[in-house]
């Protein structure tokens, strides 16, 4: 569902005729984030007695390590999770702009001047020329980091005034009425770092809870992460989730 947030009302048409054609395509997944479900789920709640919990057969975390040991209570006394606390994430500081203009006709423009203090520049709006914004151009500037690094500890003021610096020195002809709108965005967990002998804590999806798994980017192995690592990884874990209901199911029958 958060795909369609991308999409104009005719890429969202063509997608729906597409799966409607393909006939493997038989469930349509939706995650907690979406403001449409996060809507339903307040409303079912208030029908609800207080401290009612939800109930589920399984869960399925997709949440960065630290989160997701935040979730189940920061489990301990199995090296599985210790190797699940020792994943250290780049973090990413953006301004994300809304100009009145494009500042080229590129796609994503790469920065190697340390002394700038973001890494790159993202036009998304190239992508989609005709997308839904009104001819105006969705920039990104995004500047990842390690965990330490005391300039993402800048207030947004402070961020937005020295991002804004230095895109002018790379386009010095944007004139500040070209700016319509700037924001500044911060995650703390975005890339793993794969230190030395990373492959030696390799994680598996089944954790040592009963029928809780855990898939999430740290588990991206020998590649960068990019959409088919991820679409791969999201296959590997559900087959591996039916496999198991499956056996669960045959033990169940042969008792």
């Amino acid at each position: 569902e958060g795909l369609l947030l991308y999409l104009d009302e005719e890429q969202v048409k063509d997608l729906a005729w597409d799966l409607y054609r393909e006939p493997a395509a038989k469930r349509w997944l939706t995650d907690l984030a979406s403001p449409r479900l996060l809507k339903y789920l307040r409303r079912v709640r208030e029908q609800l007695p207080a401290g009612t919990d939800f109930r589920f057969d399984e869960a399925l975390l997709t949440t960065p390590c630290p989160e997701s040991l935040r979730i189940l209570g920061n489990p301990d006394g199995n090296p599985y999770w210790d190797h699940v606390r020792d994943v250290v994430y780049l973090q990413v500081t953006c301004v994300v702009l809304v100009l009145s203009r494009s500042l080229s006709p590129y796609y994503v423009t790469n920065l190697l001047d340390q002394e700038l203090p973001f890494t790159g520049i993202v036009e998304a709006t190239n992508i989609f020329p005709n997308g839904p914004l009104g001819g105006t151009h969705l920039v990104y500037l995004p500047k990842y980091s390690a965990p330490d690094d005391r300039a993402a500890t800048l207030n947004d003021e402070q961020i937005r005034a020295r991002f804004l610096e230095g895109l002018r020195k790379v386009f010095p002809d944007l004139k500040q009425e070209e700016i319509l709108h700037t924001r500044v965005e911060r995650e703390r967990y975005v890339q793993p770092l794969q230190e030395l002998r990373f492959l030696e804590k390799k994680l598996q999806f089944q954790t040592p809870l009963p029928n809780v798994y855990l898939v999430n980017t740290a588990m991206i192995y020998n590649s960068t992460l990019n959409n088919n690592s991820v679409l791969t990884l999201s296959k590997a874990v559900t087959d591996e989730m039916l496999r198991a209901k499956k056996a669960q199911a045959g033990r169940r029958e042969t008792m």
